[in-house]
């Protein structure tokens, strides 16, 4: 299976060669996904065969934390595991709760951080998970909030928040795929004020493949994904060139170019 193909190429590159981690954090990915199909229905944030945007995050945040590793930090593979989890489980808040069939999972956009962070302690928790790592786990996820917490670095809940951010802004699809599935979600995440769409401006699909989208890349996921870049630069620079810096710069391009078609 290519994920578990990726993972492992993921897991020897950070330097791990015990199976026991691998394992568990591939069998809680085939568990999540599974659960994934029947409860969440937010197109941007869901896994394969969707938007892949869990396994996205899951291996850019992989990815930083080799780098980081490689670059000197200390880093064991009970923390490998306790972020490949985190970034499996950090948008199950979107997920509706059984019952629920009133819109989709996209409702749920401003308190899905949290959601995420309960609904994964009860799932470790069935799996006798010691709560020590819960916490950890929970934390990580926790700093996944758009306007939350500004982590350490090195902790993971910023490899984290760098990873769900260079999951999107460096995938060669985030504006002719991810931003109109995003649009589509904007329409059901709404209040007595109107869609979040129309709070931002976006009365169609094309307006959101702009340069207001650049602009947000800029201000908020940006600052997230240039703390660990110098990092990836170890493993992904030197006589090859960083992907990750290539494609954020030609997605950010793209939007930029858009401005002379909607102004």
């Amino acid at each position: 299976m290519i994920f578990k193909d990726n993972l492992g190429k993921m897991y020897r590159s950070a330097g791990f060669d015990r199976p026991q981690y691998l394992d568990e954090v591939y069998d809680f990915y085939l568990e999540t996904r599974e659960e994934n199909k029947t409860r969440n229905d937010t197109p941007a944030h869901t896994i394969y065969p969707g938007y892949p945007h869990i396994e996205n995050t899951t291996f850019s945040a992989l990815d930083i934390f080799a780098a980081m590793k490689k670059g000197g930090f200390h880093f064991s593979e009970e923390d490998w595991a306790n972020l490949g989890i985190a970034g499996i489980r950090h948008d199950t808040g979107y997920w509706r709760d059984k019952g629920d069939n009133e819109s989709t999972g996209a409702k749920l956009t401003a308190k899905h951080v949290k959601r995420s962070m309960e609904m994964t302690e009860n799932f470790l928790r069935e799996k006798k998970f010691p709560q020590s790592r819960i916490n950890i786990i929970k934390e990580a996820i926790g700093y996944t909030e758009v306007f939350g917490p500004k982590p350490e670095v090195t902790s993971l809940g910023g490899i984290l928040t760098g990873g769900d951010s260079l999951g999107l802004i460096a995938d060669p699809h985030y504006v002719d795929t991810y931003l109109p599935l995003l649009w589509k979600e904007f329409q059901d995440f709404k209040d007595e004020k109107g869609t979040m769409n129309e709070k931002l401006g976006y009365t169609t699909i094309k307006d959101i493949q702009g340069p207001k989208s650049a602009l947000f890349i800029k201000k908020v996921l940006l600052p997230a994904v240039e703390l660990y870049l110098p990092y990836l630069d170890i493993i992904h620079g030197g006589q090859k060139v960083n992907l990750y810096r290539l494609f954020i710069q030609k997605n950010l391009d793209l939007l930029e170019q858009n401005v002379l078609v909607y102004s």
